[in-house]
């Protein structure tokens, strides 16, 4: 049986984990896990799904289900896989520029958040768009992202989803397990609607309007390399 150590304190690493010499005991980011034992030997730092009794083992990994998931970063992920999942479909025709070839102002020009949240229809909570001419033109999530924390509809990231949720990609910078303003404010941030689920509640499909350009169906985890990878989810 492997034994149980001492953890240092956690911090990300670009791999999904490491093998400790002379151990066998794998650092997955956030966690270490016993492969001996089956299980991490600290408690997960999402919180409970109370939906879902497996998720009150808080050293579980993958769902207990490791011949189905994967867990590369200590919390819970479905990666994309190329030869079950489809790839990036992109509905030709919903390209909604900011300027007119004549450089003129689009004043229908939707993006990213406008898309997921608003419906393209950009925030009211925008004082004024940044982008001149363009009142449908969502800033930034920040707003959104307050509002849905403030009344409850964050979701636990491995709470099931649902069509219609939002999951919001971006950067965890400072490691603490959430997105926060500053962060929230930085250029790879971006935000998708879920439009399919399997039976289980994993999210299968999203559907994403990256900026300028046209509207995507994508895995979410085959999102445009230009986002952040560290995902938050919602329901509006």
């Amino acid at each position: 049986m492997s034994a149980v150590f001492a953890l240092a304190e956690p911090r990300r690493i670009k791999a999904s984990h490491r093998r400790r010499r002379k151990i066998a005991v794998g650092r997955f980011v956030q966690r270490y896990y016993d492969p001996g034992i089956g299980r991490f030997l600290s408690v997960d730092p999402m919180a409970s799904d109370t939906n879902n009794g497996w998720n009150f083992n808080r050293y579980n990994y993958a769902a207990n289900n490791p011949y189905r998931f994967t867990d590369p970063d200590g919390r819970k992920e479905k990666a994309f896989d190329p030869k079950v999942d489809p790839e990036r479909n992109v509905h030709p025709g919903t390209e909604t520029p900011l300027t007119f070839s004549d450089g003129t102002a689009n004043a229908d020009a939707y993006n990213c958040h406008s898309d997921a949240w608003h419906d393209g229809q950009g925030d009211p909570g925008d004082a004024q768009s940044a982008v001149a001419g363009s009142p449908k033109w969502d800033d930034s999530p920040v707003n959104d992202v307050s509002n849905a924390r403030e009344n409850g509809k964050q979701l636990d990231a491995d709470s099931p989803n649902q069509a219609g949720d939002v999951v919001v990609y971006g950067t965890d910078a400072n490691g603490n397990g959430r997105l926060d303003t500053a962060e929230l404010w930085a250029g790879d941030v971006h935000s998708a609607t879920v439009t399919s689920v399997d039976g289980d509640g994993n999210t299968t499909r999203v559907q994403s309007k990256e900026g300028q350009s046209n509207v995507t169906d994508h895995h979410p985890s085959n999102q445009n390399p230009a986002y952040g990878t560290f995902k938050e989810w919602y329901r509006p």
